[in-house]
């Protein structure tokens, strides 16, 4: 159906490698007669399209270990584009991050909102692994609970669950088991101070009552790792 309505155009595969070997096979046979037989009916109809792919897996590795039909990759692969992935490209985020909102705020009937200062800053220093995908969802999520027409980090502070690979990267596991464990603990102190201290302004006290920590010993912690409350503060007003 989808492809009798692309007719003509172009039609999107999303996360093509994650097909089945059955739904390869189709594709393949598509591609090469260019015809495909609708549901239903005994004769096949003829297609000119245009076929984009996109995939977040190493197809050539899944064709070499036989999970990836190798006719098909090379079918597909005549003009490859590599993404970068979003954190490698922190400037495409505010205008992401806005069209999504923009997006969802009409789809829910959410009227005009806006991202706080913080939320943004938050955005721009997230790892996002899961790329725009993730992104989206963080905003589509954020607009469903915001309860006022600013969304705030504290609207949506639980979206964020960062996986061990935010912490541990190919430098450390090279490094011997002590210092990696250094390097590892100094990271999560800076992006779990930072986090706290965005969500609540550059507030210390607010910020120690969020960790249950007493707010002296919140400001030695941020002494230890010279983490600049400053840097946290709304200057917008």
């Amino acid at each position: 159906g989808l492809f009798l309505e692309a007719q003509g155009g172009t039609i999107c595969l999303d996360e093509i490698g994650d097909i089945s070997p059955t739904l390869q096979t189709k594709l393949l046979s598509v591609l090469q007669d260019k015809e495909i037989r609708p549901l239903g009916q005994n004769a096949t109809v003829k297609v000119d399209i245009r076929i984009i792919a996109s995939t977040n897996q190493d197809l050539k590795r899944k064709m070499e270990n036989g999970l990836f039909r190798e006719d098909l990759y090379y079918r597909l692969n005549v003009i490859a584009i590599h993404l970068p992935p979003l954190r490698e490209r922190p400037e495409d985020i505010p205008v992401l991050a806005e069209h999504f909102l923009d997006k969802y705020s009409r789809k829910f009937s959410a009227g005009k909102k806006q991202f706080s200062p913080q939320l943004m800053s938050l955005f721009m220093r997230h790892h996002w692994r899961g790329n725009v995908r993730e992104l989206e969802n963080v905003v589509s999520r954020s607009v469903l609970l915001a309860q006022g027409d600013l969304i705030t980090a504290e609207d949506i502070q639980w979206s964020f669950t960062p996986s061990s690979t935010d912490f541990i990267g190919e430098e450390q596991l090279r490094l011997p088991y002590k210092e990696a464990k250094a390097r590892v603990l100094e990271k999560f102190h800076r992006d779990y101070l930072s986090h706290i201290l965005t969500i609540h302004e550059g507030n210390v006290t607010k910020a120690a009552r969020a960790c249950g920590l007493e707010r002296q010993a919140l400001q030695q912690i941020l002494r230890r790792y010279h983490v600049r409350t400053g840097h946290h503060r709304n200057n917008g007003g």
